[in-house]
Parts: structure tokens; sequence; C-alpha cells
């Protein structure tokens, strides 16, 4: 991705944006691509990854394409795409736990906490509600050994 960034101009923005579209593309490849595009051109690749993850998706690995798209969205430009993603998390709680559970396993640290620093405090809220509703902390181990495989805690501190 280091030589991507020496010759960014508006043509290779334009055929990476042509490549996502390609089925065969593995998920790491489709994840760096779309993440390389956001960085650089935001404006015009934050609409494009948008209307991706609304519907442009096909393929075998469509449904695990779209938690990628979201969570790169979340990462890069989550208050221009928080009320689209939100929608579909509300609306489909499997596809919620995915994008949650991945973004919340990301190296060094959980995601989450960064995007709630993205988010309006009503926003922070009906995320937290969801994620207690889906990860309840009545379920997490009393033990404080075991609290890092704990659900609630798992998204928010993994």
């Amino acid at each position: 991705m280091k030589k991507i960034d020496q010759s960014w101009d508006d043509r290779l923005a334009t055929t990476l944006r042509e490549k996502l579209k390609d089925d065969s593309l593995r998920l790491q490849a489709f994840e760096q691509l779309l993440s390389a595009l956001l960085e650089h051109d935001p404006n015009k690749s934050t609409p494009n990854a948008t209307a991706l993850f609304i519907g442009g998706i096909k393929g075998a690995d469509a449904d695990l394409k779209r938690v990628k798209v979201a969570k790169v969205l979340l990462e890069l430009a989550a208050a221009q795409s928080w009320a689209t993603v939100w929608a579909a998390i509300q609306k489909d709680n499997a596809f919620g736990r995915r994008l949650l559970a991945e973004l919340a396993h990301e190296e060094p640290l959980s995601q989450v906490p960064r995007l709630t620093t993205s988010l309006d405090p009503h926003d922070v809220g009906q995320l937290f509600i969801w994620l207690e509703r889906e990860f309840p902390h009545t379920e997490d181990p009393k033990e404080a050994i075991q609290l890092r495989s704990s659900s609630l805690q798992r998204l928010l501190w993994a």
C-alpha cells in the first residue's frame, strides 16, 4: 500500500473503485483498497462506499464485504456514515453483532471507544443501549480473571 500512496491520483482512485466491484477480490484486499480510497479521497469515496454498503455488493462474500464496508466507514467517516450504518444495525441484529465484534477485535485496542468520540451524545447512548441489549453485562462472568472473554467487555475493551 505504500507504493500506492506515492502514486495516488484520480485515475488510480477510479481504478481502485472499479476493482472493489470484482467478486473475486479477497476480503482483506477489499478492506485495504476501500480504506485507501477513504483515506486519500474522503469527499468522493465516502459517498461511493455508502452506496456500496446500501446495495452495491454482489457475490458469494457480499454479507462479509458489507460488514467490511461498514467497518471502514465507521473507522474513517463515522460522522458522515453513522445514520446509514446505524439503520442497518437496527434492522439486522446479526449484522450489527458481526460489525461490532469486528470493530472490537481490532488491534491494538478496540475501535468502539474511538468510534464513540465521533458520534454525538444521543448516538453514543443509543449504541450503548443496543450493546447492552445484544451483549448483556448480566451474562458476564463474575470472576475478574474472565472479564476479557465477557461479551460486553470484549466489545468495549478487547
